[in-house]
């Protein structure tokens, strides 16, 4: 069975998510029959190379938080991110252009390859992801965000039952 997973590198909500996927995983009675295949998404390809934000900036001018919003979002993270064993510092943090970052793990994985980030956030939009972290579970579930290790738990059971002949 299969596990696509798209996430943008430095989204705190897809490590979030991805540890609480690993954590789903690793309970599963089956995990040594899951292939997991990890796919690349700009949160925002838009955003010029070179140049750096502030997270709260960003934070205030995109989604049109205030500044004491967007300190208050940092310091929810942190403890999500604690809740499950993460340790997060959300004060200070600097938002770029991630697409070399991207790259730079798509050259890893097979040498030669560019268009590959590109083609892997077309991909995600076209199964209905507008955001990450986005998993695609036998090419049949969908789950997105950083959703309960319940959750991941409960599809997986749910689409090995329906990829194993009973």
């Amino acid at each position: 069975m299969r596990v696509d997973v798209w996430a943008d590198l430095v989204c705190p909500w897809c490590y979030l998510g991805k540890r609480r996927f690993d954590n789903a995983l690793a309970e599963f009675g089956h995990a040594e029959d899951v292939e997991v295949v990890h796919h690349s998404f700009q949160l925002d390809p838009s955003f010029p190379k070179g140049q750096v934000l502030d997270q709260r900036e960003m934070l205030t001018e995109k989604y049109g938080m205030t500044d004491e919003q967007a300190t208050k979002s940092g310091l929810e993270m942190e403890e999500r991110a604690a809740a499950d064993g993460l340790e997060y510092n959300m004060t200070g943090i600097q938002v770029g252009n991630t697409v070399d970052a991207h790259q730079i793990l798509h050259l890893g994985a097979k040498h030669g390859l560019a268009e590959a980030v590109a083609a892997d956030g077309a991909e995600a939009r076209a199964l209905g992801a507008n955001g990450v972290p986005f998993f695609v579970i036998d090419n049949r579930y969908g789950v997105s965000g950083a959703q309960p290790q319940e959750v991941f738990a409960k599809a997986l059971t749910q689409a090995y039952a329906e990829s194993t002949p009973a």
